[in-house]
């Protein structure tokens, strides 16, 4: 969406920082901070502009010579690319039962193991798409993967049913400058728009 957002203002100049962790946004002078998940700073704004899905995915080459998991148990079996151990994404939340089988109960705690671990979400989704192994990641990282055939969803009906909110997160709403509100409503209508943010689920393996 860059070169779009660019080419509608192209007097504006972006310098983007790209962190797997929350940074301090006076420290190093940051105007908005995109994130994902719960905000643990409650004394910054944090403006919903958008959800996504977390996908259990893997590249088709992969799951010919391992198998298809079936239940989340199957996923011991299996090679899985993990962020660093003891990070928030780290942990896999899976139902115990199939969505077809039982609905409204609350997720697991999954602990991924594999042989291979990363801070960068991007770095496991090229491993992925290589034939690694199973990572977990958000749709909006691996729609066109999907799209592509290179990488295709498992479990899908073990996974939560809420999904997670995607924030633009600030100092103050009173000191919001012409130029933050142009690409916070920039990004609110072009997200808003977007499938690989809203409906994720399209994606489920056949």
């Amino acid at each position: 969406m860059l070169p779009e957002f660019l080419s509608l203002h192209p007097q504006l100049r972006i310098e983007f920082l790209l962190n797997s962790e929350p940074i301090d946004l006076v420290k190093a002078d940051i105007d908005i901070s995109l994130q994902v998940g719960p905000i643990s700073n409650t004394s910054l704004i944090a403006k919903r502009i958008a959800t996504t899905q977390w996908l259990l995915c893997a590249a088709p080459d992969y799951l010919q010579v391992a198998g298809t998991p079936r239940a989340p148990e199957d996923l011991l079996r299996h090679n899985c690319l993990n962020f660093l151990p003891q990070t928030y994404r780290s942990v896999w939340p899976l139902r115990s039962r199939s969505i077809e089988t039982g609905s409204g109960l609350a997720p697991t705690r999954y602990e991924a193991v594999g042989n291979v671990a990363s801070n960068s979400d991007n770095f496991l989704r090229v491993l992925a798409c290589q034939g690694l192994g199973i990572a977990r990641l958000a749709a909006f990282h691996i729609g066109q993967d999907l799209r592509d055939g290179r990488l295709q969803t498992v479990l899908v009906n073990y996974l939560p049913e809420e999904p997670e909110p995607i924030f633009a997160v600030f100092q103050s709403r009173r000191n919001l400058s012409l130029r933050m509100k142009v690409f916070l409503k920039f990004l609110e209508e072009r997200l808003a728009n977007s499938l690989d943010w809203e409906d994720p689920l399209r994606f489920r393996a056949t």
